[in-house]
């Protein structure tokens, strides 16, 4: 395990809606995925948190808005759509079906 990885699941905060409200929250499996993906297991960090690539890829486009005119506010309004549905199902999968 590289010192990135290791650092990172050593140190992983506990969720507060399973701790208080007792079910996931959609972030839930978040920190895990990206601990995976430091260790090059990009396929279980996707099974783990789906939402992972769709919210890097926002993020990355957030990032590149000021810096070109290519991404526009529609282009950024799309991709927080898709995050939310991606979001959305990954807590309905981890409360209702999982």
């Amino acid at each position: 395990m590289n010192t990135t990885a290791h650092w990172l699941s050593t140190h992983l905060l506990p969720c507060f809606y399973r701790q208080v409200l007792g079910f996931s929250c959609p972030l839930c499996g978040c920190q895990r995925a990206v601990v995976l993906l430091c260790q090059g297991q990009v396929w279980e960090s996707v099974k783990m948190f789906p939402p992972l690539f769709p919210l890097a890829i926002t993020l990355l486009l957030l990032a590149l808005k000021p810096l070109t005119v290519v991404v526009s506010k529609k282009v950024i309004h799309v991709a927080l759509i898709v995050d939310a549905v991606f979001l959305a199902f990954n807590m309905v999968y981890k409360n209702v079906i999982a």
